[in-house]
């Protein structure tokens, strides 16, 4: 199931929800003129908190103009 979805003034841009809602990818794009900052990903992660005690979740993040530094070290050291 793949839709915008608007939960408690959250606004998701890309949501995949697996059956059992046992897993969850949670997309969000950047179409600006400045790369994806940290802060934009930290505010990313804390979207759909209630549900993250129930599933597993992943994040796909789009940026037209790149990605702020912190988020690049923190994807390598996570890889």
């Amino acid at each position: 199931m793949l839709n915008r979805s608007h939960k408690r003034n959250k606004r998701v841009d890309l949501l995949g929800i697996s059956r059992g809602a046992k897993d969850y990818l949670v997309g969000e794009c950047k179409f600006k003129k400045a790369p994806f900052s940290y802060s934009e990903y930290l505010d990313t992660l804390a979207k759909l908190t209630p549900l993250k005690q129930k599933a597993k979740f992943y994040y796909a993040l789009f940026s037209e103009n790149g990605f702020d530094n912190k988020i690049v070290t923190a994807a390598e050291e996570s890889a």
